[in-house]
């Protein structure tokens, strides 16, 4: 991770990594991360909200 970024682009980055890896444990505990670190960002809008919901959705049907 680029320490210049801001962390939920890192954290987003290891998210795409983990799903691609197939990784759905780790995608699930990002998710949770990336849910804390919207709340403390300007990044927070309905159009995150929707997303969150649509990522935990997936992670959840593929690591079920």
């Amino acid at each position: 991770m680029d320490p210049k970024q801001p962390v939920v682009l890192q954290i987003l980055e290891s998210l795409k990594d983990s799903y691609m890896s197939n990784d759905f444990k780790t995608c699930q505990q990002l998710l949770g991360q990336l849910k804390v670190g919207l709340i403390h960002s300007h990044f927070r809008s309905s159009d995150t909200n929707w997303l969150l919901l649509f990522l935990q959705d997936t992670v959840d049907q593929k690591a079920s």
